[in-house]
């Protein structure tokens, strides 16, 4: 049953990133509707999304991106670690500001 949700969602999510008349807006909405769906129904471990999650995240994207501390900046890790605990807080509301600081 689980696996037919997943193959239902990203079945989902592939027809809906088909259309080009959605804006990049709608569908990072619509991404991250499907991504909270399978942290929240579809995967084997549930997940509350708070500040413990948004640090467990930023821990593990900053370890990830930059395991030998070669990459970021110190400025770069400072002006990230403002944002430790709010990703939840952005995942809840369907924002990208993390990512957006990240990238630029």
């Amino acid at each position: 049953m689980r696996l037919i949700k997943i193959v239902g969602l990203s079945a989902v999510m592939l027809f809906l990133f088909s259309f080009k008349t959605l804006n990049d807006d709608r569908k990072d909405s619509v991404l991250l509707d499907v991504v909270s769906t399978i942290l929240k129904q579809v995967h084997f471990e549930t997940y509350e999304i708070d500040d413990d999650y948004s640090a467990k995240v930023y821990d593990l994207f900053l370890e990830r991106m930059d395991y030998n501390k070669s990459f970021f900046l110190q400025s770069d890790v400072a002006k990230f670690k403002e944002s430790r605990l709010k990703i939840d807080d952005d995942f809840l509301a369907r924002k990208f500001d993390f990512f957006d600081l990240v990238v630029d």
